[in-house]
């Protein structure tokens, strides 16, 4: 009994946040990476059939109503199918407070089933990073990392987040370690681009860090990608770089080859933008006092593209908290940003500027930051 009035008024919360919407209303697209799906093994009712079609169509919070309402007239297993897609679609409408809450019923009432505790640690964390709470997040993630049945998907990019957040909070060792082991995860463009930030974050190390990283990592493709990092400070000249690496190889015979190529970075940059279906990132507080005129922002910028024939924008919300900032803004470039218009706050700002490389698209700063410095980096 007290389990059951427990998920009854989880339910009945978690209809009434979603209801705060109030009229129908088409949620602009998340941009978090696709959740994982899970799929119902019994028949569906007729309200989740018809929050499946409202998800196709984009109608995210009416269609996390009618899954918490299909949940609630079941048991069992079904009833987590459908909390977890409620979860999902809450996520994606816009309405992190309501996909956490949803997400910690699932874990709450699952038992031993890796899948469904995988999915729902992974809406959590996305939602507690649109709220800010990052080292929340974090565990989440990193928890997701010890579940065997994760997807080789799910964890690639859960141990690239982590590598983000680890970066910010100055554990670069620990941030390499993430990006080295998730490149066995990845296939084509997405190992350039991996590799792109394997070689960004090397380079801003000094040499005497980069020996001291090397002493302490028993990783043997974490040495050798150090190693070669070391060799490429030495030796400036392509040809006289190719022959110390395959004489420190041939001196290493232990180490793993690690496969990448000079072009890493080029190629990766190019396949970015080819597949962007618009180049401008809109990088602008989601709340707060600067939320209302943020939105304005973002409409005034989507109208001009559309009457000039422009390029789409596409609007990453952040949060106020500097390290979501930054995942965001390396989010935005793996996924095709040319341009980057914002971010506002000064916190934002120098999170920004503290990951963002040479190579990376120009940011035009809609407010300022002292001692931000940069060359690509403008204020408006």
């Amino acid at each position: 009994m007290k389990a059951s009035f427990r998920l009854l008024m989880t339910l009945a919360l978690a209809t009434g946040l979603s209801a705060c919407a109030s009229m129908p209303h088409k949620a602009p697209p998340s941009s978090n990476p696709p959740p994982v799906e899970t799929t119902t093994a019994v028949s569906q009712t007729p309200l989740a059939e018809r929050a499946d079609q409202l998800m196709i169509t984009g109608h995210y919070q009416e269609a996390a109503k009618d899954y918490i309402h299909a949940a609630a007239a079941v048991r069992g297993r079904a009833q987590l199918d459908y909390l977890m897609k409620a979860a999902q679609a809450s996520l994606k409408g816009q309405k992190p407070q309501v996909a956490i809450l949803l997400a910690n019923e699932v874990l709450r009432l699952q038992h031993d089933n890796a899948s469904l505790r995988g999915a729902a640690l992974w809406v959590r964390a996305q939602g507690l990073m649109d709220q800010g709470q990052t080292p929340s997040a974090k565990g989440n993630l990193e928890e997701i990392l010890t579940i065997t049945g994760t997807p080789q998907e799910v964890r690639a990019r859960a141990m690239g987040t982590l590598a983000t957040l680890y970066t910010q909070e100055g554990h670069e060792l620990t941030a390499l370690n993430f990006l080295i082991e998730r490149d066995g995860l990845l296939s084509g463009d997405a190992i350039a681009e991996n590799h792109r930030r394997i070689h960004a974050l090397l380079d801003q190390q000094s040499v005497a860090k980069l020996q001291n990283w090397q002493g302490r990592s028993g990783n043997p493709l974490v040495q050798e990608w150090i190693a070669l990092a070391l060799i490429t400070r030495q030796n400036p000249d392509p040809q006289q770089r190719q022959t110390a690496i395959r004489a420190w190889l041939a001196a290493h015979p232990g180490h793993p080859p690690i496969n990448f190529s000079d072009d890493d970075t080029t190629v990766a940059g190019a396949s970015a933008l080819n597949r962007a279906p618009g180049g401008i990132c809109a990088l602008l507080p989601s709340g707060g006092s600067y939320g209302p005129l943020s939105q304005a922002i973002a409409a005034g910028m989507e109208t001009a593209a559309q009457l000039r024939s422009g390029p789409a924008v596409r609007v990453l919300r952040s949060t106020g908290n500097p390290s979501y900032t930054a995942v965001l803004f390396e989010r935005g470039i793996r996924e095709g940003c040319k341009i980057f218009v914002g971010p506002w706050l000064p916190q934002d700002i120098n999170a920004v500027a503290a990951v963002r490389k040479p190579s990376d698209p120009p940011v035009i700063a809609l407010g300022t930051a002292s001692d931000v410095r940069q060359p690509g980096l403008y204020t408006l």
